[in-house]
């Protein structure tokens, strides 16, 4: 059983998870398969990557800037072990949420992104693997 509220859980569900690629923007939904999931992947020769935040601690919101530090320190640790991310976000498609800044971090070990998001006190992340529906993982 999972320490996580099922509302978070059906909101992480139904979050639309966007990629920025160059100048286009590829959206994920979980459970839903997306060809242009599978193009993103062989674009940057991986065969899996992962989504995930620094932003707002177990779903606790925090200010723009506290928010903002945290994810800066995300993107250093990306960089210090020479990892490729592109710029993501999660958006709530009815409004209620504010965007909440990601990463999509191509071919992280599954351990270790998990270990990287509990770091970052995240509650779940998603993962895209070619062929596959992206799909939520949660940690706690």
């Amino acid at each position: 059983m999972t320490a996580i509220d099922a509302a978070f859980i059906a909101a992480y569900q139904t979050t639309d998870y966007i990629v920025f690629d160059d100048h286009q923007q590829v959206v994920l939904r979980i459970d839903e398969s997306n060809p242009m999931a599978d193009d993103l992947l062989r674009r940057h020769g991986a065969v899996q990557a992962t989504m995930i935040t620094a932003w707002n601690p177990e779903s606790a919101p925090l200010s723009a800037a506290e928010n903002d530090q945290r994810q800066a320190v995300l993107w250093q640790w990306i960089a210090d072990h020479h990892l490729f991310a592109l710029a993501a976000e999660g958006r709530d498609p009815s409004g209620q949420w504010p965007a909440e800044e990601s990463c999509l971090i191509f071919d992280i070990a599954p351990q270790t992104v998990a270990e990287l998001g509990r770091r970052f006190s995240q509650n779940a992340i998603v993962s895209i693997s070619l062929g596959r529906a992206p799909s939520l993982i949660l940690l706690r």
